[in-house]
């Protein structure tokens, strides 16, 4: 008979929340216990209901080229609470004025070429710029690299800074230039491997998925994210999770950890440990350590959301299009605005009839 180990979990997030989810599925030789420092499950998402309104006061869908996102939801049973966002116009308000997303583009890479020479969102320069990728091979650059750097490469600074940043810090919420391309868009770099050009290879890619490519990116569910993290705790033993225990450190010996919890005399031991701390609390808990100090050089990004409902006739104009961005990276102050009037189509499904939610992003 194969020994039983003991897993433990450190932080009650998605990601915490997840493993401990097909860990428990997977394998019966394992005990899971799943320790949270607060007193709520699901980390940073949290879905309020409020005056009949589903708000995300959190992240408020995902990607659906993030299989792994939508094989939990399926895995969870809730296929048919998955909608996904509407494919309107979306607008980048830059110098004051409001331009149309060009057409044709994907995640700012324009694949038509007379929506992107058209566009008023870009001088001429930049507009030729954005032939380089065309003409330059791939990169020779093996190892990872920023994303804004990839970009830039292949586009030019313009596109970059008026129109990939403003979508790209939308998602992750971060500065481009030193978000890893391995890590946030590694198909980017395969798509540049094998066709040497991202428009070509992208064109590519969307005449033999043309069909699919019309429907939004994004999905979330009808009743909110929070609905994974309620699904996943009720198919957990209860026994197994633990809120409101902080982890101060942990002792590796031999084969084995000690995991010390606050003002608790007793530490646990496990056979594993799976860390899904922010990187700040993972470098405190393993302080005694050299290695974790390199943790100190990476940096957070802090995001607020607002959310606002107002009457519908009162906002005829934003309901022509789906989303507004507003970001310009010569200006600081702009660079704490993310995503200003994000609204798709399974928020306004999920509101009163006669009124609509949007929320602002910092």
């Amino acid at each position: 008979m194969q020994e039983r180990k003991r897993v433990v979990i450190i932080g009650g997030g998605i990601t915490g929340l997840t493993a401990a989810y097909y860990l428990t599925k997977q394998s019966h030789n394992i005990d899971v216990t799943l320790i949270e420092a607060t007193d709520r499950l699901g980390g940073k998402i949290d879905t309020l209901k409020k005056d009949g309104f589903t708000i995300e006061r959190g992240p408020d869908s995902f990607l659906e080229r993030k299989v792994d996102a939508k094989q939990l939801v399926q895995d969870l049973g809730l296929d048919d609470e998955l909608v996904r966002n509407a494919t309107g116009q979306a607008f980048i308000l830059s110098q004051d004025r409001l331009h149309p997303i060009p057409k044709g583009s994907k995640m700012g890479i324009p694949l038509e070429w007379k929506p992107f020479l058209r566009s008023s969102l870009f001088s001429i320069r930049g507009k030729v710029a954005a032939f380089n990728d065309l003409i330059i091979g791939r990169s020779e650059e093996n190892g990872d690299q920023s994303v804004g750097h990839f970009f830039r490469r292949r586009l030019g600074n313009q596109v970059v800074d008026r129109l990939i940043h403003p979508l790209i810090s939308g998602i992750y919420a971060g500065d481009i230039d030193y978000l890893s391309l391995n890590a946030t868009f590694p198909h980017f770099k395969e798509v540049e491997a094998n066709h040497k050009s991202l428009i070509k290879g992208l064109r590519e890619s969307d005449n033999q998925t043309n069909k699919k490519n019309q429907q939004g990116q994004f999905m979330t569910l009808k009743s909110g994210l929070q609905t994974i993290v309620n699904q996943i705790k009720a198919e957990l033993p209860q026994e197994s999770i633990n809120l409101n225990q902080r982890v101060t450190h942990i002792e590796k010996k031999n084969d084995s950890y000690t995991v010390h919890i606050e003002h608790q005399n007793e530490p646990i031991e496990a056979d594993d440990i799976i860390m899904t701390t922010p990187h700040r609390v993972t470098e405190k808990i393993f302080s005694q350590y050299d290695f974790i100090h390199d943790f100190s050089d990476a940096k957070s990004t802090s995001v607020a959301n607002v959310a606002l409902a107002f009457e519908k006739d009162a906002i005829d104009i934003f309901l022509m299009g789906q989303g507004l961005w507003y970001l310009e990276k010569s200006n600081i102050e702009l660079q704490l605005v993310l995503g200003l009037i994000k609204m798709a189509s399974y928020n306004t499904r999920r509101t009163h009839s006669s009124s609509s939610v949007c929320r602002k992003t910092w």
